[in-house]
């Protein structure tokens, strides 16, 4: 029950934190949703959030746009959330990088091999190439810039101890989510944050349920030892 109630209030706090990120499936709008074939599926069309990455991979190197667009809807928010906690809330920063990560990603995708492993930490590894990339520039940054890119942060009418709070409660949860492996971080965002079952989760990773609840099971206990 403990365990219940604990992580009750995790996933409470998840979603308190995402209120302020612009991206679930919001990030890609309804209609670039709806052209890729994101918002429904029709009788005989292929499951694409089922097949795990490396089938995406071969058909990526075959030249499928669709198992590109599968990459990019399973990975954006998961990048986005990554990068948004490492910029302090910076979203124009933020936009900046994963814009970038995606690019970089694109260009190596269809080179990776596809028995290499799964493609988050690849991307991971990308987006802290892009982060390092970004942190050099940043004392170049003209001023003016950096005024506007903040002015478009979301508008916070609590009071200054609700705002303290809340941004306390950012930090711990993102410092906790930093101290798990990519394959811990990954597996447990996919099962709290967008909800995805375990036989999903088996799906895209090409592992067993098993070794999917095992995951979990890992990835909850670090979560609540650095939380």
């Amino acid at each position: 029950m403990a365990g219940k109630g604990y992580f009750g209030l995790f996933l409470g706090i998840v979603r308190f934190i995402l209120r302020d990120y612009p991206v679930r499936y919001e990030y890609i709008s309804k209609g670039a949703r709806t052209r890729a074939g994101l918002e429904y599926k029709l009788p005989g069309m292929i499951e694409w959030d089922s097949k795990p990455d490396s089938e995406l991979l071969r058909l990526m190197r075959c030249g499928s746009q669709a198992a590109m667009e599968e990459v990019y809807k399973r990975y954006l928010p998961s990048v986005w959330r990554y990068v948004y906690s490492r910029l302090d809330g910076d979203r124009c920063a933020a936009e900046d990088v994963v814009s970038e990560t995606f690019l970089a990603a694109v260009r190596g995708l269809k080179s990776l091999d596809p028995d290499s492993g799964p493609i988050y930490p690849w991307l991971i590894g990308i987006v802290r190439h892009k982060l390092q990339d970004w942190r050099r520039s940043r004392r170049r940054m003209c001023c003016s810039l950096e005024t506007d890119c903040r002015s478009v942060s979301p508008v916070d009418s609590a009071n200054p101890q609700d705002r303290l709070e809340a941004a306390e409660r950012r930090r711990r949860v993102a410092d906790a989510m930093a101290t798990l492996s990519d394959d811990d971080r990954i597996v447990l965002e996919w099962k709290y944050i967008e909800e995805l079952t375990v036989r999903q989760i088996a799906d895209r990773t090409g592992r067993t349920e098993k070794a999917i609840e095992n995951v979990l099971y890992r990835a909850r206990k670090a979560f609540r030892m650095a939380f």
